[in-house]
């Protein structure tokens, strides 16, 4: 288990000990053990031994953590002077920083498995194209939509970070084009111009595809492992080396394959502590991933049932012709077996044609908006909201609990299929004037508003051709199918497992989140030590 200390420390103290008591074992334990530990907690080490040390000894070894370049207080405890409630404490969470040879005589300083007193000897540096065997540009060409050939991998693409195939267009290629071009697990690709210039993805099981001529495709040497390289090219290292190679290029920024292959590489010569580092990482980002798809999943769910109730009318057709519905008793039993006429089309009888003014309640009013100046003055916890998604964190918050955010003024629809822009949110958070703030009512929980807005086209609602407009008044005239309320509260209940799910996995995905970006650069510096990587394969 590594140590929360920074590795010259940890060089201190291993020195102090090996210089001071170079015959005991040293543990240590408490919050720089559990990773508990602000900047600064003091680092408890616990002198491991039958017979207690002298008053000399242990004088000198206080005074020593004390001279040193340490800024934090070292506490040091006798082991045989303690009782054995505080040794159960201290075996809980130790770690072993001074270890005995056991084939030999004396103690050896350790820290997890690493060898030399540096911890940094075990690393080298080089430039990212010394770790490359090779190094290529795309194929120019023009991407379709149908599938004449492979899928064609283009800048916009990879921003995420990540590949969705099935949105990925194809291209007609050549043999020898489609080979040259290939992209194979392993591979890394990196945008080389637009705004996107430094963004990049790993290629993991991809299907047939090639890559476009804006991505540098780049191919990792055998000694280096390639998911490390692609974490590397996360890191605040690397894009520190981007941002000085691009400068004020605002216009297009653009970098040669060359130019990005320069930026500095640090990495451990263990390929197999490399590929511990990309699996701890991975593994982090693979349970990232599943949890987005499970919402996908989840939301897919939602939104088929609601099509299915209420668009579609499934279970008033199925009634309608002496169908089995599907459905359990009690909720057949709140579907009509008949259709009449509304200015819609077909409705089912008993249902009534209303607008969304009779089934949401605004929140419009409770508003206010900040200004970046004003929230650069408040940073905080809670995010802040603008028409398509969070803006940024401040220190305080207007609304709690689940919401529905749709677009007022900017992005407001989907121009695809003249839906509006939506955001489902919940807990302790702040909204902008550029989005109206909403929840269902009279039986119609806010995932039934949401899933009836998500495939609601409100073109005819929108106003602006400069600066597209969804005002509140016309939000409320949007018209609205209402069921009885007893069949609204049982879709509501259905769906809201649903939500609880997608709630709880995007919150999992946001600490899985925070905890790789924390982990990240500690582990690509070094920082953090992955100690027997040889356990991870």
């Amino acid at each position: 288990m590594p140590l929360d200390i920074r590795p010259d420390h940890l060089e201190i103290v291993l020195e102090i000990l090996n210089r001071v008591i170079p015959g005991r074992e040293v543990w240590a334990f408490g919050s720089r053990a559990t990773w508990t530990a602000r900047d600064t907690s003091d680092l408890d080490l616990a002198v491991i031994g039958e017979t207690s040390l002298d008053f000399k000894t242990l004088a000198a070894l206080r005074d020593a953590f004390s001279e040193s370049n340490i800024p934090y207080k070292v506490d040091v405890v006798d082991w045989a002077n303690i009782s054995e409630t505080f040794r159960e404490i201290i075996r809980k969470d130790k770690v072993v920083i001074q270890k005995r040879i056991v084939n030999g005589a004396g103690y050896k300083n350790r820290y997890e498995g690493l060898q030399g007193s540096n911890p940094l000897e075990e690393w080298i540096s080089c430039k990212l194209c010394e770790a490359c065997r090779s190094i290529d540009y795309g194929l120019t060409a023009s991407a379709v939509d149908t599938p004449v050939g492979p899928r064609f991998l283009r800048i916009t693409d990879i921003v995420s970070g990540e590949v969705n195939w099935k949105s990925v267009p194809y291209v007609s290629v050549n043999e020898c084009s489609a080979h040259k071009y290939r992209l194979d697990s392993g591979d890394i690709v990196i945008a080389r111009t637009g705004a996107s210039t430094g963004a990049s993805a790993y290629i993991n099981n991809p299907p047939p595809a090639v890559f476009a001529s804006y991505l540098v495709r780049l191919k990792a040497k055998p000694e280096f492992d390639s998911r490390f390289l692609a974490y590397y090219l996360r890191s605040n290292d690397f894009w520190s080396f981007i941002r000085g190679v691009l400068g004020d290029k605002s216009a297009q920024p653009n970098a040669s394959a060359w130019t990005m292959t320069q930026a500095p590489l640090k990495a451990p010569r263990d390929k197999n502590i490399q590929r511990a580092i990309a699996h701890i990482l991975g593994t982090l980002d693979d349970k990232i991933e599943l949890n987005r798809r499970m919402n996908e999943t989840l939301e897919a769910m939602a939104q088929a049932l609601f099509k299915s109730w209420f668009v579609d009318f499934d279970p008033v057709r199925a009634k309608v012709e002496g169908r089995p519905t599907g459905l359990p008793k009690e909720i057949e039993d709140l579907f009509p077996d008949s259709f009449e006429d509304s200015e819609l089309g077909e409705i089912p009888r008993g249902w009534k044609l209303t607008t969304l003014s009779s089934v949401i309640n605004i929140f419009d009013s409770k508003r206010v908006p900040l200004s970046s100046n004003e929230r650069a003055k408040h940073k905080g916890k809670y995010p802040y909201y603008g028409a398509t998604g969070i803006l940024d964190y401040v220190d305080h918050y207007l609304f709690e609990g689940v919401h529905i955010l749709v677009g007022e003024d900017g992005s407001v629809i989907n121009n695809k299929d003249q839906t509006p822009v939506t955001q489902y949110v919940w807990g302790k958070f702040w909204v902008s004037n550029h989005a109206h703030v909403l929840t269902g009512k009279q039986g119609v929980s806010s995932e039934h508003l949401l899933l009836f807005l998500q495939q609601a086209d409100i073109g005819s609602f929108v106003t602006g051709a400069v600066q597209p407009k969804l005002n509140q008044s016309n939000l409320c005239q949007i018209p609205f199918v209402m069921s009885p309320m007893l069949l609204a509260e049982a879709f509501g209940k259905i769906v809201s497992r649903f939500y609880s799910f997608v709630r709880r996995n995007s919150e999992e995905v946001l600490s899985l989140t925070q905890l790789r970006d924390t982990l990240l650069p500690k582990l690509l510096s070094g920082e953090i030590r992955v100690s027997n990587a040889g356990r991870f394969f």
